[in-house]
């Protein structure tokens, strides 16, 4: 096309007003309403989503953001099948990333991918972050190095002013024990890979025996479901128990430990010993007993004790709880299997490096003033950092999963670039349903244009489908669209189409020189060329017309 794409989004200088927090957008009407209007008509851009001009009142929308009359929804170009941009390992599993153009002229797609040939469901334990390169923008790219050892995950890199780059990532701490061995993505379906990724576990159908309704041990009461249903919360530990062990004796085993909330219980038609699972969710039971990860099974039962206050790791409620928490940020993650149960899968740390090939230096971050907010005060994760001229740097990020397992969106600041200090910009959750409760979502991407503040996220509650956009004026109150900004539906230049399922994780949106949005990353898995297995990075191209 002729452009120089050698600017990442949140890295260039864009034309603001520093007024609240520096924050302050140019467009004009209140950002509490729910302003979307379908057919286009509008009184100010907050009525265009702040992806249009209000122009003798309708709206004209960028191209980019042209999908609907509102502004709402994103338009992408028809791809080549047989050419389609992204990062597609034949024999790695990848996931999500955004790229960067090297002083040596070629891009280099910093992204996470799992060690070992293993599937996207070991991420907590296998995700490295790499670089893979190529010698154009959109690809083909071919692997490179492994720049961050496990556990690395989610990464995303911005250049620094006055030199040098930064990653922010999840994780930072190499004893995460032995990286698992695998004979590669095939090893794991699409489906199976989205339901671990998503903390819940694949269902697989089966009958068990009537349950045994309430039984008492001497430390706690456990309620067993009907044999219809069945608990799925994230597992903390499998426990082992011998071959004649019953489901009261695995309740029993969850009532000793004070990291279990649920449990399920499966025994093998071959004889071998039961599985007894402690499970981290007090969750609702789901119908159709489904039973986790184990197939071909007589009996699935599970159990669930009554709420109780913990603090550790996997729960930690204000009301009960210290400010003081665990983990190498002091918010509740760390290592899998340390002793205060962390949970595995969030901790933000960042990597600085005076080149692209390393050697990276990593620093957690913390957010100093966290314990100010009443629901993302715990569990950070999943960070995307936008820099402002003034040097300042705004961050959104996924908390909360401590705080009852909600997943939700939170802001912080550093006023002294991205080596901190790192405080809350907002003191809640910044996205709220029209009822007034927390929004559940995660994976968020933060950007500002003139007009004001823009943030995607993967959703996880509807209205909207598989993703979810958000506006704001200043930065700090937030207008949540009920419409979904994009889908996962794949079109090709022969007229063909295609669905990667999953593409709302982890979105990330590259611009050009001169602040136009050129595609979105995401992970993605399914639509992978060439029937390759595992799931991959995949780049959609916006509409530039």
């Amino acid at each position: 096309s002729g452009i120089t794409h050698r600017m990442l989004a949140g890295m260039r200088v864009l034309a603001s007003v520093w007024v609240v927090a520096g924050l302050a957008g140019q467009g004009q009407g209140d950002p509490n309403a729910v302003t979307t209007q379908a057919s286009g008509v509008c009184t100010s851009a907050m009525d265009c989503h702040l992806n249009g001009d209000c122009v003798g009142g309708t709206c004209k929308c960028d191209p980019a953001w042209s999908g609907a009359a509102d502004c709402g929804v994103m338009r992408f170009t028809a791809v080549d099948k047989n050419n389609r941009p992204g990062y597609y390992n034949s024999t790695e599993a990848t996931w999500g990333g955004i790229p960067i153009e090297g002083p040596d002229g070629k891009f280099h797609l910093i992204h996470a991918q799992m060690a070992n040939h293993c599937p996207l469901g070991s991420w907590t334990t296998a995700s490295i972050v790499a670089r893979a390169t190529a010698d154009t923008l959109l690809g083909p790219y071919t692997f490179a190095e492994e720049m961050i050892p496990p556990f690395a995950h989610n990464p995303t890199i911005r250049k620094i002013p006055g030199g040098g780059y930064v990653i922010w990532f999840i994780g930072g701490w190499s004893d995460v024990g032995p990286v698992p061995q695998c004979k590669g993505p095939l090893e794991s379906t699409p489906e199976a890979d989205y339901a671990r990724y998503s903390r819940q576990q694949p269902e697989v159908t089966a009958e068990g025996p009537a349950a045994g309704g309430m039984t008492t041990t001497a430390d706690c009461s456990v309620v067993y479901d009907p044999p219809s249903e069945i608990r799925v919360g994230s597992d903390v530990k499998t426990v082992q128990l011998p071959a004649n062990a019953t489901i009261k004796d695995c309740g029993a085993s969850c009532c000793d430990d004070p990291g279990c909330l649920a449990f399920s219980f499966n025994t093998f038609a071959n004889g071998d010993a039961p599985i007894c699972k402690h499970k981290d969710a007090n969750v609702a039971p789901q119908k159709g007993n489904g039973c986790p990860l184990v197939k071909g099974l007589p009996s699935c039962m599970s159990g669930g004790l009554p709420n109780r206050s913990i603090c550790n790791g996997q729960s930690w409620p204000k009301d009960s709880c210290p400010p003081e928490m665990p983990g190498p940020n002091a918010d509740c993650c760390g290592p899998c299997g340390s002793s205060y149960d962390a949970n595995c899968g969030c901790g933000i740390a960042m990597a600085s490096s005076d080149s692209l090939t390393g050697p990276w230096n990593i620093t957690h971050l913390k957010i100093e003033d966290q314990w100010k907010a009443d629901d993302v005060y715990c569990t950070h994760t999943n960070p995307s950092p936008f820099l402002l001229p003034n040097g300042s740097i705004v961050m959104a990020f996924n908390a909360g999963f401590c705080h009852n397992h909600l997943e939700t969106i939170g802001l912080a600041v550093s006023h002294g670039g991205w080596q901190g200090p790192w405080n809350l910009l907002v003191d809640h959750a910044i996205l709220k349903n029209p009822d007034g409760s927390t929004h559940h979502c995660e994976d968020p991407f933060v950007w500002k244009t003139d007009r004001g503040w823009h943030l995607l996220v993967h959703n996880q509650q509807g209205p909207q489908g598989e993703s979810a956009y958000a506006y704001s004026l200043d930065g700090l109150e937030w207008t949540l669209s009920p419409t979904t900004p994009y889908d996962c539906t794949l079109k090709f230049t022969d007229g063909t189409s295609a669905t990667a399922t999953g593409c709302g994780n982890r979105p990330q949106i590259y611009f050009g020189d001169n602040g136009t949005p050129l595609f979105i990353s995401n992970g993605a898995f399914a639509a992978k060329p060439n029937g390759w297995p595992g799931t991959y990075t995949l780049f959609r191209p916006l509409a530039q017309a």
